[in-house]
């Protein structure tokens, strides 16, 4: 079966947060531009606005993704733990 439009939407969106997130956390939030984001995807930074309308939109999804996954852990330490720092 071949991916979507939503599908290939959604795997590039997760391209750009992946770099983003690499930049914000190498560079700092302040120090990163869309642009070096852009150059290092090889798209135009026009293209990043398709995905997120900002710089602070991007940052705020990194962190939902991030989140989303910290409470994922969480849980699956939750059910397979037995104690505290199994859990962990």
């Amino acid at each position: 079966m071949f991916p979507t439009k939503e599908d290939v939407h959604g795997i590039k969106r997760q391209e750009v947060l992946r770099e983003a997130a690499a930049f914000f956390n190498f560079k700092g939030y302040h120090a990163t531009s869309l642009t070096e984001i852009a150059t290092k995807l090889g798209v135009t930074k026009a293209a990043l606005y398709h995905y997120f309308p900002n710089k602070n939109s991007l940052l705020a999804a990194c962190f939902e993704q991030a989140m989303e996954i910290a409470f994922a852990s969480l849980e699956r330490g939750r059910k397979e733990g037995s104690n505290g720092r199994e859990r962990l």
